[in-house]
C-alpha cells in the first residue's frame, strides 16, 4: 500500500533506485536490509527489491553525497535522505 503515491528516484554510484514510500511489504519478494547496507553489498544484481528499517535517515550510517550518492552510501539513509 503506497502511503502518498510517490515513486522517487535517486543515484547511488551508477545505480538508480527507485523507491515507493509504503505501510506493508507483505505482498512484496523483498530482501531485507539494514540501515548500513550499501550499494557495494550487492554485486551482479540488476533488479532487486529491499526493504528499510525504519530511522535510517537520523542513524550515525555513512552518506556521501547530495541527491547524487556514492556507491558506499546507506541504501536507506540515500533513500530517506531524498525524501522518500
Amino acid at each position: 500500500m503506497l502511503v502518498n503515491g510517490v515513486l522517487k528516484t535517486i543515484s547511488i554510484g551508477s545505480a538508480q533506485i527507485m523507491a515507493i514510500p509504503c505501510q506493508s511489504i507483505d505482498e512484496l519478494d523483498v530482501n531485507p536490509i539494514t540501515c548500513s547496507t550499501s550499494l557495494n553489498d550487492f554485486s551482479d544484481i540488476a533488479s532487486f527489491h529491499i526493504a528499510c528499517p525504519r530511522g535510517c535517515g537520523s542513524s550515525n550510517v555513512p552518506l556521501y553525497g547530495d541527491n547524487i550518492f556514492s556507491a558506499d552510501s546507506s541504501i536507506c539513509k540515500a533513500v530517506e535522505f531524498s525524501g522518500a
